[in-house]
């Protein structure tokens, strides 16, 4: 259940609306950007969120099961804030996203927090934008943390984990092999 403020509630409810969403990406070193999809910036809870950077979404969606709830992201790099240096050097990848709706006319009100998860791989396509997929919460639920014991070797012939050599690592021409 989402906690939204009585104001922005009854504000949502009314016959016109203004409402922006705001993005934070954290990368995994710690270093932080905010955008959003107004026209111009947004100074909420102290912080900056800016709009110049252009980007668009698929729908949020919300299922109740434990299917991986995803959506695709679609933006344009600028050299202020991301650069395509960075894009291509990956320290996008995997990032943490916060996804939240403010009332951008009144942003006492508070936010409504739409989605949180994890950016994918982040792609360049040669048009000069990029494209990742945002992966929800449920997303670390369905990777493997270990491995499954067994009776059966869990290695596969002849990788790193196995023991038994299916080629010998460093054929010499003067030597004399068996199959």
């Amino acid at each position: 259940m989402k906690t939204v403020s009585g104001a922005l509630l009854s504000h949502i409810a009314g016959t016109v609306t203004t409402l922006a969403t705001v993005w934070r990406i954290t990368r995994q070193d710690g270093v932080e950007f905010f955008f959003t999809d107004h026209d111009i910036d947004i100074v909420f809870e102290g912080n900056t969120y800016l709009s110049r950077v252009g980007y668009n979404r698929t729908a949020v969606q919300n299922n109740s099961g434990m299917s991986v709830d995803n959506l695709d992201l679609v933006g344009i790099f600028d050299d202020a804030s991301l650069t395509e240096e960075d894009l291509r050097a990956g320290l996008f990848d995997y990032c943490e996203i916060r996804i939240a709706v403010v009332n951008w006319s009144d942003l006492s009100q508070g936010a409504i927090k739409i989605r949180s998860g994890w950016l994918g791989e982040v792609i360049l396509t040669p048009q000069g934008y990029f494209k990742s997929e945002l992966r929800g919460l449920t997303q670390a639920l369905s990777q493997n943390v270990g491995e499954v014991y067994q009776a059966e070797c869990r290695a596969d012939l002849g990788d790193s984990r196995c023991r038994v050599p299916i080629r010998p690592s460093l054929i010499a021409r003067s030597t004399a092999y068996a199959a």
